[in-house]
């Protein structure tokens, strides 16, 4: 019998104490809350979050054609203005692992839109831009801390160039010792044609004229829709073909290499026997 009752006194006192204990949490939530914070590693309440990128860039809006007041044609001057681009890719990942979470498209305002996204570093990367742009493949690191549902999206602001074209031209005779300027210019390969379909400059017509410096190089970037273009010399009939890229734009090299002849033999003779005398 005493056996049977040191065995009951034992089963209270263990009962006793967890009730203490259980009391003694529910009276003390923030307490409790300590400890889930601790279990999940974040507050209670978050909320996925949302990351806007914006896109936009100069767009093509009108084409005028340039004339001097001598009459000389100077081809067409291109009228820009900054514009949304609609239906360019865009893809982000995590940081870590470089594990792909999703891929958006902008809308008609130029907005790429990527929600319920958890807490994090991501790398934001445009794939694909529309036809009269280029891409712009730099990734873009973004750091989405935690918030709540009152947090306002995370934005981000990226511009793309208009297509153009890098055009570099070495144009030196076989002595390279003349100082003469040379002209050339840069022609519509085919009819031209804005994303809208609208023809812009018809083929066959001059872009742009450009001239050599006196050591026969000329370089510059000159905006282009895509499509097919050729550049030709003044006074000569071999045209050198090029294309601009929807996306890409083009990188234009041109060597051109003029034989001299008997004529330029003479004259250059005549330049180095006067360099001689007078040195």
């Amino acid at each position: 019998m005493k056996t049977y009752k040191l065995y009951a006194l034992i089963f209270a006192l263990i009962f006793s104490c967890a009730g203490v204990k259980d009391g003694n949490t529910a009276k003390d939530p923030a307490a409790q809350e300590i400890m889930r914070e601790d279990m999940i590693g974040t507050p209670s309440g978050l909320c996925a979050r949302t990351l806007q990128v914006t896109l936009s860039g100069e767009t093509l809006c009108h084409v005028e054609s340039e004339v001097t007041s001598e009459g000389r044609n100077e081809g067409f001057r291109m009228v820009y203005e900054k514009k949304p681009i609609t239906g360019a890719r865009f893809t982000i990942e995590q940081l870590t692992g470089g594990k792909l979470v999703m891929t958006a498209e902008t809308d008609a305002e130029g907005i790429a839109s990527f929600t319920e996204l958890a807490p994090g570093t991501y790398l934001v990367t445009q794939v694909s831009s529309d036809r009269e742009h280029m891409v712009d493949r730099e990734s873009r690191e973004i750091e989405l801390l935690p918030g709540d549902e009152n947090t306002p999206p995370v934005t981000l602001e990226i511009e793309n160039s208009a297509t153009s074209a890098d055009i570099y031209i070495d144009a030196q005779d076989e002595a390279r010792e003349t100082d003469e300027i040379k002209r050339f210019g840069i022609y519509a390969g085919e009819d031209i044609r804005n994303e809208a379909g609208i023809l812009l400059i018809p083929a066959g017509y001059l872009v742009k004229n450009l001239e050599t410096d006196r050591q026969g190089t000329a370089q510059l970037s000159l905006p282009l829709l895509p499509g097919n273009y050729y550049i030709l010399a003044e006074g000569k009939e071999e045209r050198h073909d090029f294309s601009v890229l929807p996306g890409e734009g083009g990188n234009i090299v041109m060597t051109l290499t003029d034989p001299v002849g008997w004529m330029e033999h003479i004259t250059l003779v005549y330049r180095r026997l006067a360099r001689f005398l007078s040195s």
